[in-house]
């Protein structure tokens, strides 16, 4: 099930971690830089084991957060909102050229990624405070607008995709926020 996508990548990240942080003794940074190696080469043989691409195409985000979380400090002395900016242009224009369709995949997770680094400081802005209130739920259920523009839908232009995606997402994130919340609140009044 595509929808399940987020399990099976925190099962083998917890294999990987395991694996590493148990039998490594090297620094921390090593450490990481391991579990991204480990990480990326299951995302690069994981096609050649017949495994469904939805089960490894996000898994270079995660290295990429692994990273940045680890030299946040570094980073965020050395460089400036427009320098990951421009990484984050690069990304996307590299996304045009013809290169093979698993790195094309790997790449708008990293993308995601450095976009919301460069606006993670924009705090006082509505649209970010109402983006992180529902981040969560917009990262867990991110294939069923996915499925529903490309088998229901039938949506066939990559730009009607992804703004048709990121809007279906954000609303049934934020359905999902609001059941999730009127749930708890319920609960707690039968208490």
């Amino acid at each position: 099930m595509p929808t399940s996508w987020f399990i099976w990548t925190l099962a083998y990240f917890y294999i990987f971690f395991f694996i590493v942080f148990r039998y490594f003794k090297v620094s921390l940074s090593v450490k990481v830089l391991l579990v991204c190696g480990l990480v990326l080469l299951y995302t690069f043989i994981a096609p050649y084991l017949g495994i469904p691409t939805w089960r490894y195409c996000s898994n270079p985000g995660f290295c990429v957060g692994m990273i940045f979380a680890l030299f946040d400090e570094n980073i965020k002395r050395r460089f400036v909102r427009w320098q990951v900016l421009l990484a984050l242009c690069l990304v996307c224009i590299t996304t045009r050229l013809h290169i093979p369709s698993l790195v094309l995949i790997c790449l708008y997770p990293i993308a995601l990624f450095l976009l919301m680094y460069v606006i993670r400081g924009f705090k006082e802005n509505k649209i970010v405070k109402f983006l992180s209130t529902i981040s969560l739920e917009m990262f867990i259920i991110q294939f069923i607008p996915i499925y529903i523009m490309m088998n229901d839908l039938h949506v066939k232009s990559t730009w009607l995709m992804v703004i048709g995606v990121l809007l279906l997402d954000i609303l049934l994130a934020y359905l999902m926020y609001l059941l999730v919340r009127w749930v708890k609140n319920f609960s707690t009044a039968i208490k």
